[in-house]
């Protein structure tokens, strides 16, 4: 796996541990207002929607914390562009997103996997109950009775 392949899994698997986080510890995030980052408007569907993202400094803290490969990033990143720009960081790591309405996206997929399998389950008991063999075997003893 060459750096980038690697660079591009660890945000995703860093997305993930930041909404988990997020999602475990959201109501103390919130009550303590330490929550309260960047604003900005996106258009969604033809509509203007403000959307919110953490401060950058609590992103990256907890972030850092729950992967220690954000820590070396971060110190590599700040070494060669020799600025401290946290927003840039956060952005490039693929956490500038609304967490509230990335948890709800995330449910909303899981439940539609869980609607799929149970298709699938569904159609499997149908292929199976149907098969030709069983479907001799019920005549055969329909007839016997």
């Amino acid at each position: 796996m060459d750096i980038f392949e690697e660079f591009e899994q660890m945000k995703s698997e860093l997305r993930e541990k930041w909404l988990n986080y997020y999602e475990i510890n959201r109501d103390w995030i919130k009550i303590s207002k330490i929550h309260q980052g960047q604003g900005w408007v996106e258009v969604i569907e033809d509509k203007n929607v403000s959307l919110y993202c953490p401060d950058s400094k609590l992103i990256i803290g907890f972030v850092s914390a729950l992967d220690k490969r954000v820590s070396k990033f971060i110190y590599i990143s700040m070494q060669f562009s020799g600025v401290c720009n946290l927003d840039k960081i956060v952005q490039g790591l693929g956490l500038r997103f609304d967490p509230d309405i990335a948890l709800k996206e995330r449910e909303k997929t899981m439940q539609e996997k869980e609607e799929i399998q149970e298709a699938k389950l569904l159609t499997a008991d149908e292929e199976y109950y149907s098969d030709p063999l069983i479907e001799e075997l019920r005549k055969e003893a329909n007839q016997s009775k």
